[in-house]
């Protein structure tokens, strides 16, 4: 047990008394020897099976006198120089000495053992015959030590660039290896064998890392001896012109944080779950709510234009505020549709050189009257922006359209709102800033994301779906330009920034006209097919104001019936029909051979559903609610491009 304990080795204090222990039992076996009493040989045996190295030197002689097989394994038949001089003094002065770190041999600069000398006593005269020299191995100790390494620490090591030549006795007790066997493994670093394949090239890169950086740290799976891996912190680093890499388990630990890591992904998920349950709900209140306001306004003022006792004052009030209440609803179905296409990166834009001004221009006028209605200060600083951009009009106004309206959603009454246009290196910036309500920190954070700052509480002192913000920071990223906000707090207003990139001079131009008047459609022929009998009669008088002779069909067959008996100009046709809907109607005409220009009025808005139609063989897709001057400019372009082919078909 003592060689036990003496070989595990410890603090020096501790070493130094365990080794003095063991003097004092070696003392007790030498004894016989040194008397030459009949004994001696039952001592020998007992000291050559000691597992500490122990020696017995005597003045007269150079090497020991008794030296058991520990001690000749390791310093050898030569008995140990180095301890020549401190054998002397012991003799010399009767004194015992503990060395508690030597090198055993000069040439070696990283074996170290303890050792405790002590007087040997002359039996015949009294005095010093000798020294008895008991050693332990601290090598492993010393290393640890230097490195910083715990007691289970793994430890190996070799001269710089070089295969190791150290392993301690934590590495070969737990990969089953004995250092020996180790180093006699040609060619270079056996200690490869026990990492994960997997892993082994990031620990070759980690020690190559260590000549340059001095240190390197991974996580690599180590196999033990009974197989599997575990896996180890493993840290490279060099001292003393030598390499050493130290592992240390850290499996329970990982496995612990992984644990962790999925505990909080399950907690996490199950958060967002709810949360995105919540804003489901959150938005399908705020939808109802929207639509249904519009609605509830529209059914009010229609039971008022019934009431044949409304005066023309009466009645032109009534039709403004269904006007404006469609035009709410309609505005709200596209902010629904611009969501759905932003989120599917399906959002386009018609990009073109423009004049940023008049699209500022057309913002602050549009949005003047607001302002002046709740006594709101609008200011424009600094001069006319001449510069061009590479952008779509009418998504831009959509932009500038949504934050103005916001400033002064915002804004109390009698506050102020700054519009300053600045040109920089390559862009314009715009910048709108109001004395309004401000943002709170937490708010400004995820103010951009769709749906999140919706308010449905019944006291909420604003409407809309809470989705421009959302709609017009992915507009502002297709133009390639960048949307910002800022505030300093509740109470203290807000601040959004638009840049935008100028356009290159290869751009530049003159941007297309739109027509702002729509074309009279006289002397057309315009088939109408669609199942709802009220928009069918309401789009068949508008036409027929602007000159068309218009024709109807409530179905797919009587619409063919209606084309054999008077062949169109152009065909308006829904697409949700019973029976037969729009896309096979078309596909069975453009089969006959009929290239009648053809337009497909539907509520079915999302981007496939364009695509779905023009696959059909539809000339044009307009979505309802329907801007009416659009449609009618959209025939008239379409007669006119098709009249050749229409006249040949005829003749």
């Amino acid at each position: 047990m003592i060689d036990q304990d003496l070989h595990l080795g410890g603090p020096a204090a501790s070493m130094a008394r365990r080794l003095e222990s063991a003097g004092a039992l070696v003392h007790a076996l030498v004894h016989p020897l040194v008397a030459g009493r009949s004994e001696d040989a039952g001592s020998a045996a007992l000291l050559e099976e000691l597992t500490l190295p122990v020696a017995v030197f005597e003045a007269a002689r150079r090497a020991p006198r008794f030296a058991n097989g520990a001690w000749r394994a390791l310093h050898g038949d030569d008995g140990a120089a180095f301890l020549r001089g401190h054998v002397d003094e012991v003799i010399r002065t009767g004194a015992a000495i503990h060395l508690a770190e030597v090198a055993l041999s000069p040439d070696d600069g990283i074996a170290r053992c303890a050792a405790t000398l002590r007087p040997l006593g002359d039996h015949g005269g009294g005095g010093t015959a000798g020294a008895i020299v008991v050693c332990a191995v601290i090598t492993d100790e010393v290393i640890a030590r230097e490195l910083g390494a715990g007691p289970d620490a793994l430890v190996w090591g070799g001269p710089g660039g070089g295969a190791p030549d150290y392993f301690n006795r934590a590495w070969c007790a737990y990969t089953g290896w004995s250092g020996a066997e180790a180093v006699s493994r040609p060619p270079a670093h056996p200690w490869q064998d026990a990492i994960h394949a997997a892993d082994r090239p990031g620990c070759v890169q980690a020690l190559d890392e260590v000549e340059r950086r001095g240190a390197a740290e991974l996580v690599a799976r180590v196999r033990p001896a009974d197989g599997g891996y575990r896996r180890h912190r493993i840290r490279f680093e060099t001292s003393a012109r030598r390499w050493f890499g130290v592992a240390v388990d850290v499996e329970a630990a990982c496995a612990e944080a992984e644990r962790a890591e999925q505990l909080a992904c399950e907690q996490r998920a199950r958060a967002e779950a709810e949360q995105s349950s919540q804003l489901k709900e959150r938005f399908l209140a705020v939808v109802s709510h929207e639509l249904r306001t519009p609605l509830t306004t529209m059914l009010l003022w229609e039971k008022t234009l019934r009431d044949e006792s409304a005066d023309a004052a009466l009645r032109a009030q009534a039709l403004e505020a269904i006007h404006q209440s469609a035009l709410s609803q309609s505005r709200l179905v596209e902010d629904l549709l611009d969501v759905s296409r932003a989120i599917s990166g399906k959002l386009h834009v018609d990009l073109r050189s423009l004049e940023i001004e008049r699209v500022v221009s057309g913002a602050l006028d549009a949005i003047a009257p607001a302002a002046h209605a709740k006594g709101i200060e609008l200011v424009r600083t600094g001069g006319p922006a001449v510069s061009e951009v590479l952008g779509d009009c009418i998504r831009l106004r959509q932009v500038l359209d949504n934050l103005l309206a916001n400033a002064v959603k915002f804004t109390d009454l009698y506050g102020k709102i700054t519009v300053g246009v600045v040109r920089e290196a390559s862009s314009i910036a715009i910048t709108i800033a109001d004395t309004g309500c401000g943002i709170a920190p937490e708010v400004l954070a995820r103010l951009f994301e769709p749906f999140t700052q919706l308010d449905v509480s019944l006291n909420r002192a604003n409407d809309g779906l809470g989705l421009g913000l959302a709609i017009a920071k992915q507009i502002v990223a297709i133009h390639r330009g960048e949307l910002t906000a800022a505030s300093a707090g509740v109470g203290h207003g807000a601040t959004f920034t638009l840049w935008l990139p100028l356009a290159e001079p290869a751009s530049a131009g003159t941007p297309a006209s739109r027509v702002t008047r729509a074309p009279s459609l006289g002397g057309n022929r315009v088939l109408v097919v669609d199942d709802d009998r009220r928009g069918r009669e309401a789009l068949t008088m508008l036409l027929e104001r602007t000159g068309a002779a218009v024709d109807t069909a409530e179905s797919a067959q009587s619409a063919r019936v209606r084309i054999l008996r008077n062949t169109p100009d152009v065909i308006l046709c829904d697409i949700a029909m019973p029976g037969e809907d729009g896309h096979r109607f078309l596909r069975r005409l453009r089969a006959s051979g009929t290239n009648i220009p053809a337009i497909a009025l539907t509520a079915h808005a999302r981007e496939k559903d364009a695509e779905s139609a023009l696959a059909a063989g539809f000339d044009l897709h307009i979505a309802k609610p329907i801007d009416f001057d659009r449609l009618v400019e959209a025939i008239a372009e379409l007669i006119t491009d098709r009249r050749p082919e229409l006249l040949e078909h005829r003749g």
